[in-house]
């Protein structure tokens, strides 16, 4: 597993990556690198998440890697490892002198390079917890949201799914009747999520914009997502991109339920997979130590 071990003023960061996006790209100068931080933490708080500049000593780029038989380099995904490589604890040596909208700022451009899009909707629960809401990015404006207690389970299908492709596939023009029907999702998932209401929430969690294309480049997310619901998750969808799956549900039971439907289904179809049951993190990013 990767790991992240702190060391006095500096992180100590092994391990090896495959499928980076966008490493190849000239233009990459800082890698997003997720580790193991806290192994005896529960599982939904054991990994964490830092910047790494691409030309610290000990980080290799090994090859470019293709995808579905075609080759992307040198802009592509590649192969990557992290060999004792120290990243300095920046912000907490320079006395926390950022917050966390600075915090996200920064990773935002991350994002950028990336993807291609600046965007805060992965870094902000990170670093703030539970449920945030982007209402703007410029400027950049970040809503917490109350929630109730959810179990949350998650399959990670072994497949990639380019974020340029997914995006990529998105229609140009949205119709006024989808629009408006994803309007009062919205509102109705933010609704059950302030009013601590569970049917609100399973009523809401309809995408019928962007999942009804990108769920095509998942295989058995269709199968997945009906089978779960009928076990009683509240609903889910796709997390980001893809390809992983999500799931919101009640009671840790019907999660356990939700994971084992999950695990069946990419069984049958032979695609190797990882699963997760977890709770929201309330908290985010918390210093486990100063020393």
């Amino acid at each position: 597993a990767s790991r992240i071990e702190r060391q006095g003023d500096h992180y100590l960061i092994n391990g090896r990556k495959w499928w980076i996006s966008g490493a190849g790209d000239p233009r990459c100068k800082i890698l997003i690198f997720m580790g193991k931080s806290d192994p005896q933490a529960p599982r939904h708080s054991q990994q964490s998440m830092i910047l790494v500049p691409l030309d610290t000593p000990g980080v290799t780029v090994m090859r470019p890697l293709s995808v579905m038989g075609y080759d992307d380099a040198p802009h592509g995904h590649m192969e990557i490892d992290f060999k004792d490589v120290k990243v300095p604890a920046a912000n907490m040596l320079l006395g926390n002198r950022f917050d966390e909208y600075a915090l996200v700022r920064f990773a935002m451009n991350g994002e950028k390079v990336a993807s291609g899009v600046k965007h805060a909707d992965n870094i902000t629960p990170c670093l703030l917890g539970g449920i945030t809401l982007i209402r703007a990015i410029h400027p950049l404006d970040i809503v917490q949201l109350d929630a109730p207690a959810l179990f949350v389970t998650v399959v990670h299908p072994q497949i990639e799914v380019r974020t340029s492709d997914a995006r990529q596939i998105l229609r140009k023009e949205v119709q006024l009747k989808s629009a408006i029907k994803q309007w009062g999702n919205i509102a109705g998932l933010v609704a059950g999520f302030l009013q601590h209401d569970y049917d609100l929430i399973g009523r809401s969690l309809e995408d019928v914009i962007i999942e009804p294309v990108r769920s095509i480049l998942i295989p058995g997310f269709d199968e997945v997502k009906k089978k779960c619901t009928e076990a009683g998750a509240l609903g889910g969808g796709i997390s980001g991109s893809g390809p992983s799956i999500f799931m919101l549900n009640r009671e840790e039971s019907t999660a356990r339920k939700v994971e084992a439907i999950m695990q069946d289904v990419y069984h049958r179809i032979g695609i190797d997979h990882r699963t997760y049951v977890t709770t929201l993190n309330r908290t985010g990013v918390q210093l486990l130590s100063a020393e």
